[in-house]
């Protein structure tokens, strides 16, 4: 279809800005897990970790691999059925980490 390539880019970035809400979602959500996201600071470094490894991206693959990672992780995340409420202060963090995500990712695909 013309024009599809132009999309890709967009569809790409909205699924990682969807990925993203659900993982600040069920970090809000989240406590007394597996020892390596086990609350929300430790999820909160995973997160920046992964936005980090978005943000060096200089190509189309690499996102992707970080967004199959990012996919991966969410879903592991919300296979767990503890709850807690986080805090005003890790909500606007993961934000902010959604945000810097999806403008590397853009970025990258556009290499």
């Amino acid at each position: 279809m013309p024009g599809e390539d132009n999309l890709k880019p967009a569809l790409v970035v909205f699924g990682v800005m969807l990925a993203t809400a659900g993982v600040a979602l069920i970090v809000k959500h989240r406590v007394n897990a597996e020892p390596d996201v086990d609350d929300a600071a430790v999820a909160v470094q995973r997160f920046e970790q992964l936005t980090d490894d978005m943000c060096a991206c200089r190509d189309a693959k690499c996102a992707q691999q970080v967004s199959e990672q990012m996919t991966a992780w969410g879903s592991k995340l919300a296979k767990d059925k503890h709850v807690a409420s986080p805090d005003e202060e890790t909500q606007q963090r993961m934000t902010k980490l959604a945000e810097r995500m999806a403008t590397c990712m853009q970025k990258a695909l556009a290499n």
